[in-house]
Protein backbone atom coordinates (compact mmCIF):
# COMPACT_ATOMS: atom_id res chain seq x y z
CA UNK A 1 0.00 0.00 0.00
CA UNK A 2 1.58 2.97 -0.98
CA UNK A 3 -0.58 6.47 0.36
CA UNK A 4 1.08 9.78 -1.26
CA UNK A 5 -0.46 13.81 -1.41
CA UNK A 6 0.13 16.27 -3.32
CA UNK A 7 -0.58 20.19 -3.43
CA UNK A 8 -2.75 21.09 -5.59
CA UNK A 9 -3.87 24.33 -7.80
CA UNK A 10 -7.43 23.61 -8.36
CA UNK A 11 -9.66 20.76 -7.88
CA UNK A 12 -10.06 18.19 -10.43
CA UNK A 13 -13.91 17.83 -10.89
CA UNK A 14 -14.00 14.09 -11.90
CA UNK A 15 -11.74 13.67 -8.56
CA UNK A 16 -14.15 15.70 -6.61
CA UNK A 17 -17.44 14.31 -7.69
CA UNK A 18 -16.03 10.69 -6.84
CA UNK A 19 -14.45 11.41 -3.52
CA UNK A 20 -17.82 13.43 -2.80
CA UNK A 21 -20.06 10.45 -4.15
CA UNK A 22 -18.18 8.45 -1.73
CA UNK A 23 -18.77 10.75 1.00
CA UNK A 24 -21.92 11.80 1.22
CA UNK A 25 -23.44 9.08 3.76
CA UNK A 26 -20.28 10.40 6.14
CA UNK A 27 -21.15 14.24 5.82
CA UNK A 28 -25.14 13.41 6.84
CA UNK A 29 -24.19 13.89 10.41
CA UNK A 30 -23.19 17.40 9.81
CA UNK A 31 -25.35 19.85 11.06
CA UNK A 32 -25.11 22.19 8.38
CA UNK A 33 -27.39 25.20 9.86
CA UNK A 34 -24.63 25.55 12.96
CA UNK A 35 -21.83 25.05 10.93
CA UNK A 36 -22.31 26.82 7.60
CA UNK A 37 -25.79 29.17 8.48
CA UNK A 38 -28.14 27.23 5.74
CA UNK A 39 -31.28 24.91 7.35
CA UNK A 40 -31.63 21.56 5.11
CA UNK A 41 -29.91 22.58 2.05
CA UNK A 42 -30.08 20.55 -0.61
CA UNK A 43 -28.00 17.35 -2.16
CA UNK A 44 -26.64 20.10 -4.84
CA UNK A 45 -26.40 22.59 -2.28
CA UNK A 46 -24.05 20.23 0.03
CA UNK A 47 -22.34 19.51 -2.66
CA UNK A 48 -21.19 23.27 -3.85
CA UNK A 49 -20.54 23.95 -0.23
CA UNK A 50 -17.95 21.48 0.25
CA UNK A 51 -16.35 22.13 -3.29
CA UNK A 52 -16.17 26.01 -2.54
CA UNK A 53 -14.66 25.66 0.80
CA UNK A 54 -12.12 23.43 -0.63
CA UNK A 55 -11.61 25.52 -3.32
CA UNK A 56 -10.80 28.41 -1.41
CA UNK A 57 -8.35 31.53 -1.63
CA UNK A 58 -5.48 31.35 0.92
CA UNK A 59 -5.94 27.65 1.44
CA UNK A 60 -3.77 24.76 0.69
CA UNK A 61 -5.46 22.07 -0.89
CA UNK A 62 -4.28 18.47 -1.39
CA UNK A 63 -5.21 15.53 -3.01
CA UNK A 64 -4.38 11.92 -1.28
CA UNK A 65 -4.08 8.68 -3.39
CA UNK A 66 -3.53 5.23 -2.09
CA UNK A 67 -2.12 3.08 -5.06
CA UNK A 68 -2.87 5.71 -7.42
CA UNK A 69 -6.57 5.72 -6.37
CA UNK A 70 -7.77 9.33 -4.81
CA UNK A 71 -8.95 8.83 -1.38
CA UNK A 72 -8.94 12.29 0.03
CA UNK A 73 -9.22 16.09 -0.50
CA UNK A 74 -8.97 18.29 2.29
CA UNK A 75 -7.34 22.00 2.50
CA UNK A 76 -6.22 24.25 5.32
CA UNK A 77 -3.42 26.42 5.93
CA UNK A 78 -0.55 27.30 8.59
CA UNK A 79 -1.24 29.05 11.95
CA UNK A 80 0.73 30.97 13.94
CA UNK A 81 -0.27 30.15 17.12
CA UNK A 82 -3.18 28.07 18.68
CA UNK A 83 -4.32 27.77 21.66
CA UNK A 84 -7.12 27.72 24.85
CA UNK A 85 -7.64 27.81 28.96
CA UNK A 86 -7.80 24.17 30.38
CA UNK A 87 -9.15 26.19 33.73
CA UNK A 88 -6.75 28.40 34.94
CA UNK A 89 -3.69 26.67 32.23
CA UNK A 90 -2.86 28.42 29.11
CA UNK A 91 -2.52 25.15 26.80
CA UNK A 92 -0.20 26.99 23.52
CA UNK A 93 1.11 25.62 20.72
CA UNK A 94 3.22 27.67 17.65
CA UNK A 95 3.01 26.93 14.11
CA UNK A 96 0.36 24.65 13.11
CA UNK A 97 -1.30 23.52 10.48
CA UNK A 98 -4.60 23.58 10.44
CA UNK A 99 -7.20 21.01 8.43
CA UNK A 100 -9.88 23.04 7.68
CA UNK A 101 -12.11 20.89 5.05
CA UNK A 102 -11.75 16.86 4.10
CA UNK A 103 -14.11 14.89 2.13
CA UNK A 104 -12.95 10.78 2.32
CA UNK A 105 -13.47 8.50 -0.27
CA UNK A 106 -12.73 4.72 -1.05
CA UNK A 107 -9.87 3.22 -1.80
CA UNK A 108 -9.79 0.57 -4.74
CA UNK A 109 -11.26 -2.34 -2.25
CA UNK A 110 -13.85 -0.02 -1.65
CA UNK A 111 -12.58 1.26 1.82
CA UNK A 112 -12.04 3.42 4.07
CA UNK A 113 -9.53 1.62 6.71
CA UNK A 114 -6.90 3.79 4.86
CA UNK A 115 -7.62 6.63 7.62
CA UNK A 116 -7.00 4.23 10.11
CA UNK A 117 -3.69 3.29 9.02
CA UNK A 118 -0.16 4.30 10.67
CA UNK A 119 1.05 4.95 7.12
CA UNK A 120 -1.33 7.69 6.08
CA UNK A 121 -0.57 9.67 9.61
CA UNK A 122 3.20 9.45 8.54
CA UNK A 123 2.13 10.43 4.93
CA UNK A 124 0.38 13.90 6.90
CA UNK A 125 3.22 14.30 8.84
CA UNK A 126 5.96 13.81 6.48
CA UNK A 127 4.40 16.18 4.16
CA UNK A 128 3.37 18.54 6.36
CA UNK A 129 6.94 18.97 7.75
CA UNK A 130 9.05 18.52 4.77
CA UNK A 131 6.51 21.54 2.84
CA UNK A 132 5.35 24.16 5.74
CA UNK A 133 8.10 23.02 8.27
CA UNK A 134 4.99 23.05 11.10
CA UNK A 135 5.13 21.51 14.26
CA UNK A 136 1.79 19.67 13.85
CA UNK A 137 -1.17 20.04 13.00
CA UNK A 138 -4.95 20.58 13.83
CA UNK A 139 -8.32 18.68 12.41
CA UNK A 140 -10.95 21.05 12.69
CA UNK A 141 -13.79 17.88 12.83
CA UNK A 142 -17.68 18.72 13.30
CA UNK A 143 -18.71 16.25 16.22
CA UNK A 144 -20.23 13.14 15.00
CA UNK A 145 -18.85 12.85 11.63
CA UNK A 146 -17.42 10.27 9.72
CA UNK A 147 -13.82 12.45 10.13
CA UNK A 148 -14.42 13.17 14.09
CA UNK A 149 -15.09 9.16 14.96
CA UNK A 150 -12.73 7.67 12.67
CA UNK A 151 -9.68 10.55 13.83
CA UNK A 152 -10.72 9.38 17.92
CA UNK A 153 -10.67 6.03 16.89
CA UNK A 154 -7.31 5.82 15.28
CA UNK A 155 -5.57 8.27 18.03
CA UNK A 156 -7.07 5.33 20.36
CA UNK A 157 -5.54 2.71 18.04
CA UNK A 158 -1.95 4.26 18.77
CA UNK A 159 -1.65 4.78 14.88
CA UNK A 160 -1.67 8.95 14.88
CA UNK A 161 1.61 10.54 14.99
CA UNK A 162 2.95 12.66 17.58
CA UNK A 163 1.77 13.95 20.96
CA UNK A 164 -2.27 14.01 21.06
CA UNK A 165 -4.08 17.26 22.66
CA UNK A 166 -8.22 17.86 22.20
CA UNK A 167 -9.65 21.34 22.67
CA UNK A 168 -11.65 20.77 25.60
CA UNK A 169 -13.45 24.11 25.55
CA UNK A 170 -14.47 23.78 21.73
CA UNK A 171 -18.64 23.95 21.50
CA UNK A 172 -20.75 20.58 20.41
CA UNK A 173 -20.38 21.69 16.97
CA UNK A 174 -17.01 21.47 16.07
CA UNK A 175 -14.04 20.06 17.75
CA UNK A 176 -10.30 20.99 17.40
CA UNK A 177 -7.75 17.85 17.98
CA UNK A 178 -4.10 18.54 17.90
CA UNK A 179 -0.87 16.67 17.44
CA UNK A 180 2.46 18.00 17.77
CA UNK A 181 5.81 16.40 16.55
Amino acid sequence: MAITVETVTELDDSIFDSIYADSKSDLEAIDYEKLFAEANPSSDRKKEIFKSRLDRDGYNTFLWKKDNTPILYTNGNVVAEYGWYDGDTKVEFTNLFNFRVAIMGFDASNSKDWFKTNEFYLSVKNHLVNNFSVNGYIIEAPVGSALFTSTKQAQTDGVCEGTYSENPNNNQINRSLVWIY
